[in-house]
């Protein structure tokens, strides 16, 4: 996610953590190239909003207003692969939230991580922006599995915000045994390099499966409804 405060030339990198880079290649990475990884969907047009700082770190009116301009300036689908305990700040996510889905964007939200072996109970221990949509089911909340279609064990759950599961990691047996989903990267401490990627896992990387099948999805029905293609999207996994 990208500061508005300025906006920035197209070609620009606006990433000064690097997280972004990841969720972006998930969704986007160039294919056939050669190098790398392949996105999702490598012909989606991927929008860069920054709500949070260099550390990961932001506040909630920031990322509604992120979100707001987004919807604002065309896009079709908001991925936020972002996360805090707690409901503080819900209501004006849940402003944001609102507003794009009656403008028709579909908002995509990671489950979040916890340190705890199981993961987060949202039932229990709500955290936002996944679980900020009043109950109203606006925001398809994404939690995440290994290569065998096990829950994460860092991975939150809670049928209150999760629906639906996707990978964001290649492997988790336990803290010490665990591999993570290739990704773009973007190093700050190593502004001048390219070409770098990365082994990560978290939701994060769950979130933006889903955004990149969405937008897919999109493409060929450009005329759906949001509610059609959240709906759409649930009805066509596993349970």
């Amino acid at each position: 996610l990208l500061h508005i405060t300025s906006e920035v030339d197209a070609g620009v990198n606006s990433d000064d953590n690097g997280h972004g880079t990841i969720v972006a290649g998930i969704i986007g990475a160039s294919a056939n190239n050669g190098k790398g990884i392949a996105g999702i969907n490598w012909n989606v047009k991927l929008m860069p909003i920054k709500a949070l700082d260099s550390k990961g770190s932001g506040l909630s009116s920031d990322v509604a207003v992120g979100m707001r301009w987004a919807v604002d300036h065309g896009a079709k689908i908001i991925n936020l692969s972002i996360g805090g305990s707690g409901l503080g700040g819900s209501e004006i996510l849940q402003e944001a939230i609102s507003y794009a889905f009656r403008n028709n964007v579909l908002v995509v939200a990671a489950a979040g991580n916890d340190a705890a072996e199981v993961g987060g109970n949202l039932n229990v221990a709500p955290s936002v922006p996944v679980c900020a949509d009043g109950g109203q089911n606006m925001v398809i909340g994404v939690a995440a599995v290994d290569i065998d279609d096990r829950k994460a064990g860092f991975s939150s759950y809670g049928a209150s915000c999760v629906d639906i599961s996707a990978p964001g990691a290649t492997r988790f047996v336990s803290r010490e045994d665990k591999k993570g989903v290739v990704s773009t990267y973007y190093d700050p401490a190593r502004p001048g390099k390219n070409d770098l990627y990365v082994s990560a896992l978290g939701t994060s990387l769950a979130a933006p499966m889903v955004s990149g099948v969405a937008a897919l999805t999109r493409a060929a029905f450009p005329d759906l409804d949001v509610k059609v293609l959240r709906d759409r999207l649930v009805a066509s996994v596993d349970n």
